[in-house]
């Protein structure tokens, strides 16, 4: 199980070292590498590997998607890592990196651009499209921006991804091609990481239950070989004293033993022989060794089931245990289920703000070549 985990752990590695440049903010770069090295050094037991591999892929889920969440937004904690769930439940890892994304070497020559340059370029958009149908589009933007808060305002406490895309696609630009197409890919990682995470999860139980199983099999078939082997050696011995026994009337007939043992006289016999009083006596002896001999083979069959009840009541708590852990499965799947249906509904209701700001900031520069193209 161990060497198991490493080598999963390396894969994990392995793909947020391909991915890791591809982030924007140097600072969240080295947040990474900061937590890499934290995971490296969580390597001493068991529970600590199946702890470090949960945080390694939450990390690549994290960096794959271009966006570090919480608990990776902050610098790792010096002391052992809490489990993720325990950490995520105390708090929401559904908000952005608080530090801001560089400017880039296209934003800077935007940003320089000169007054001249960018009046002509509005000039040239104003002239190729009319202002008319300038007018129009900005009209019909309005509406569309008025119809998504209406649909924003008016939305319930719980709607899936699918039905708040197919509520706002009629009024956006693209009919919604860009929102479907995030929110296939985001559905398809999501899913991906959360049938590894359950996955792995899994097949650590089944390993676990299926070696308690085996065990058991092992000491059941043990104790069952002992049993055999003891009421053989009974038998064979009872047959070396009495050879006529039978087992059947034994079953049947309560006083077998007491009938068998029991000396018939003979009533036209007048004269006993010389030795029958001998003969008495080691047949009475006999008697009382057979009689111990009982009680003790009779003390060992009920020492093997009281045994054998003690080791079916172990397997009846074992299958119960393992009901119990499939449902605590069940329950811990069902909270991610709901963590992430959290998760995406900031993330919708985050993405409708910022376009909104984005679609204010595009009115207010038209507006404002309208009012340089009317002062010239």
């Amino acid at each position: 199980m161990a060497d198991r985990c490493d080598k999963e752990y390396g894969e994990i590695i392995k793909n947020i070292c391909e991915c890791a440049p591809n982030l924007e903010n140097p600072t969240e770069q080295g947040l990474v590498k900061q937590w890499m090295n934290k995971l490296n050094r969580e390597n001493y037991s068991d529970e600590a590997r199946w702890n470090r591999n949960e945080y390694a892929r939450y990390l690549e889920y994290n960096v794959n998607n271009n966006n570090l969440h919480y608990p990776f937004v902050c610098t790792p904690p010096k002391e052992k890592l809490q489990p993720l769930e325990d950490v995520l439940e105390k708090k929401s890892p559904g908000r952005r990196s608080k530090w801001p994304i560089p400017c880039s070497e296209r934003k800077k020559e935007a940003k320089s651009m000169g007054k001249s340059q960018s009046l002509s370029s509005s000039t040239a958009s104003i002239r190729i499209y009319g202002e008319k149908q300038k007018k129009d589009e900005d009209d019909a933007v309005d509406c569309n921006r008025m119809l998504l808060r209406r649909i924003t305002a008016e939305l319930g406490s719980h709607m899936s991804l699918p039905q708040f895309v197919g509520l706002v696609s009629p009024y956006t630009c693209d009919r919604g091609s860009i929102l479907r197409k995030v929110m296939g890919e985001e559905q398809v990682t999501f899913r991906n990481f959360v049938e590894r995470t359950f996955a792995t999860r899994t097949e650590d139980v089944g390993q676990l239950l299926a070696r308690d199983q085996c065990a058991l099999k092992n000491q059941l078939e043990t104790w069952r070989q002992i049993m055999v082997n003891k009421q053989a050696q009974c038998e064979a011995s009872l047959k070396e004293i009495v050879p006529d026994f039978d087992w059947e009337q034994y079953n049947n007939n309560p006083k077998y033993i007491k009938d068998l043992f029991i000396v018939k006289k003979e009533p036209t016999c007048k004269k006993q022989d010389e030795n029958f009083k001998e003969w008495r006596q080691y047949m009475l002896h006999k008697i009382g060794f057979m009689r111990e001999k009982l009680k003790e083979v009779i003390r060992q069959n009920e020492e093997m089931n009281q045994h054998l009840s003690d080791l079916r009541r172990e397997h009846q708590e074992r299958q119960t245990e393992n009901t119990l852990n499939q449902q605590m499965l069940y329950e811990r799947n069902h909270s991610l289920t709901q963590n992430i249906r959290d998760l995406r509904r900031r993330r919708d209701f985050n993405q409708q703000k910022i376009d909104a700001l984005f679609q204010q900031i595009e009115a207010c520069k038209c507006r404002t070549f309208d009012e340089s193209e009317n002062d010239m």
